[in-house]
């Protein structure tokens, strides 16, 4: 494959195998159930990892007003596979995140719903520097159909 000579460092391969599974709980309310393991190789020591995830999401669209709220929790695992320059030990990371997200159904441009939210992360490091807690509020555009 090719590989970059500007930055050498960031040629990667990824491998994944994954799945989801939804539950219908009756016409208003569905919940997701996810999974994954990924094995990447790089010979960068912050890139070069195997990791785990398990998720959870709900939708759920309010009968009196057109708005979908939804939920998810994720918890990852990575486990990475070189040392870092200046550790003793190689990293271990566990992420936890929450989102909440609202979807109005009414409004919409060109076959897109508006969504806004915001998402919590709280990554845990064996190594300071990567222990850290986010929060974000986004907006972005949901398929309609």
């Amino acid at each position: 494959p090719p590989r970059s000579t500007l930055f050498p460092y960031t040629t990667l391969f990824r491998s994944s195998i994954g799945g989801n599974a939804s539950l219908m709980v009756n016409e208003k309310t569905s919940l997701t159930f996810g999974n994954f393991l990924r094995d990447t190789v790089s010979k960068s020591a912050n890139v070069a990892s195997f990791a785990g995830n398990l998720s959870i999401g709900v939708d759920w669209t309010l009968e009196i007003w057109p708005l979908t709220l939804s939920g998810d929790l994720a918890y990852s695992h990575t486990g990475f596979k070189n040392l870092i320059i200046g550790y003793t030990g190689k990293r271990m990371d566990d992420n936890v995140s929450f989102e909440l997200a609202l979807t109005h159904e009414n409004i919409q441009f060109y076959g897109l719903n508006p969504t806004f939210g915001v998402n919590w992360a709280r990554n845990f490091s064996n190594l300071n520097r990567y222990d850290t807690e986010t929060v974000q509020v986004f907006t972005r555009l949901t398929a309609a159909f």
